[in-house]
């Protein structure tokens, strides 16, 4: 109820899905910035799948993330025989059920907390191409340099990074807000 501000983002990412076929969407910021506020306000007004990836409880790594997410997709598009199938498969079925105006948007919460041994798959093992109107809104801390990149994609695959450390007059506004 208390939440205000951050229209910008929340416009970014609408921008970035009327623009884009498919994607990866990423709000990046230092701690307290709001990234998981953000990420909260967007599920609860969209009632988005989602998983936030919480290191203090345990609850941030790959199999945990797949297994919340089935769940949640198979639940709200009645998927049978989908319990054991990838993530890529998961995403297709899905995208398959839904209308060509209907995007499916899944919101994953910090994924500088996920627990994942580092090799050259990508983080949560997030495809490197997605399903046409199939979106990932995702939020992250900064990388402290360029190998801990985790998240890779195929050329036609767009990806957008909003920092909010570069956003100074918009995080101005919301705070006198």
């Amino acid at each position: 109820k208390r939440f205000v501000g951050r229209e910008f983002v929340f416009d970014a990412f609408s921008k970035f899905v009327e623009e884009n076929d498919q994607g990866y969407f990423t709000v990046i910021g230092k701690p307290g910035m709001g990234k998981s506020a953000i990420a909260c306000k967007y599920v609860s007004d969209n009632q988005v799948p989602c998983y936030f990836n919480i290191s203090s409880n345990a609850n941030n790594t790959p199999p945990q993330f797949l297994s919340s997410l089935r769940e949640q997709l198979i639940r709200r598009y009645a998927l049978s025989n989908a319990e054991d199938i990838d993530l890529m498969t998961l995403l297709e079925e899905v995208r398959d059920r839904l209308n060509d105006e209907q995007p499916l948007i899944i919101l994953v919460d910090a994924l500088d907390e996920v627990r994942q041994e580092q090799g050259p798959e990508n983080i949560l093992y997030l495809p490197k191409n997605l399903p046409n109107n199939v979106y990932f809104f995702l939020t992250r801390r900064p990388y402290s340099n360029d190998t801990e990149k985790r998240l890779f994609t195929e050329i036609d695959t767009p990806q957008f990074e909003l920092d909010l450390r570069k956003e100074t007059k918009h995080n101005q506004e919301d705070i006198r807000k």
